[in-house]
């Protein structure tokens, strides 16, 4: 390439673990829908998994006391959830 321009590829990984307090509910009766009792909801912990890649090109150049520097970043992203 010519020497004002460049190429910075650049990727990256993060995993996540959230997990959720059980949940206390109250019961409750609604008229002609009937009567749910009191108890606890469990929430199963919920791992997830996102992956980057992407790379940056551009270059650079003066212009009078000014020095430029355009570029642009094509990136792609994927989600899954963790095994």
């Amino acid at each position: 390439m010519p020497s004002n321009w460049f190429v910075e590829p650049s990727a990256g990984i993060l995993w996540s673990n959230v997990s959720v307090d059980p949940l206390n509910v109250s019961g409750t009766f609604v008229l002609g829908t009937g009567l749910a009792l009191p108890g606890t909801v469990q929430i199963q912990d919920i791992d997830s998994v996102l992956g980057r890649a992407s790379v940056r090109i551009g270059t650079n150049y003066t212009s009078g006391n000014v020095l430029w520097q355009p570029f642009f970043t094509p990136a792609c992203f994927t989600n899954s959830p963790a095994m």
